[in-house]
């Protein structure tokens, strides 16, 4: 399964990387890992491709409808790149977001909504990802026009439904900048309070600092180059997680 699902990504990546482009539909939607209150534009369809720690591959889609909702699923697994077994993560998950308040002026964007899919390994025995998923969250972006393009602060709080070994709250806070219309990067920090197993495997209690560089390769195509945990707060890390994501969009 894991086989096929990663031939279909990448088939459906070609394919939409041979359609036209329209800068319109580019607008980012999650900081680094955690979700700002971005979304896609009416009728748009998005596929996104992420390699991350220990191998693993994730693929998702998603649409955007009326300029205040997005939907998408994703699946993936871990060891999929590299050596030994692949194992699967044990379900499909899930993403939603809906914009009650539009940016203006004087007020920030507004999204909640809720997202399943987390990053690194699925532990069986406690139910969670190696980085939990935000499950139900509620954040707020503003942007604004600065030197070099669009300057962006975020703040959200989530809680996760991987609770079966802590509490699932917790909040992050961000920003992102662009350099010209090619290239951008963000920093996010995730206070991982629902995340502090001091003498295990997962976070020691620091939080997750991460931050990305984003290449706009085309209006339509991006590619992100993402340093996760560069505070090494998951149990026995050695050195931060390096990371791509291809992000690529098309209006139906």
């Amino acid at each position: 399964m894991i086989k096929q699902f990663l031939v279909i990504s990448l088939i459906l990546t070609s394919i939409t990387l041979a359609q036209g482009t329209n800068p319109e539909y580019y607008q980012p939607r999650s900081i680094v890992l955690r979700p700002n209150a971005g979304l896609l534009a009416d009728r748009a369809w998005m596929g996104e491709i992420h390699l991350g720690e220990g191998g693993s591959f994730i693929g998702g889609f998603s649409i955007g409808l009326w300029g205040r909702l997005q939907t998408g699923v994703s699946y993936g697994a871990y060891g999929v790149l590299g050596r030994g077994f692949a194992s699967e993560y044990p379900r499909p998950s899930f993403n939603v977001k809906v914009r009650p308040l539009q940016e203006s002026h004087a007020y920030p964007a507004v999204v909640m909504g809720y997202d399943d899919q987390g990053y690194g390994r699925w532990n069986s025995g406690q139910s969670r990802y190696s980085i939990k998923s935000p499950g139900f969250f509620l954040v707020a972006s503003k942007n604004w026009a600065t030197f070099g393009g669009n300057f962006g602060l975020h703040a959200g709080v989530n809680y996760s439904l991987e609770t079966k070994d802590q509490h699932g709250f917790s909040a992050y806070v961000g920003f992102d900048k662009n350099l010209g219309k090619m290239f951008a990067f963000a920093v996010e920090y995730d206070a991982g309070i629902n995340d502090s197993d001091k003498d295990g495997d997962f976070g020691q209690g620091w939080g997750y600092l991460n931050a990305s560089a984003k290449w706009s390769v085309r209006p339509d195509f991006e590619i992100e180059l993402i340093f996760a945990d560069c505070l090494l707060n998951m149990g026995n890390a050695k050195t931060f997680s390096r990371e791509v994501r291809l992000s690529f969009i098309y209006p139906l």
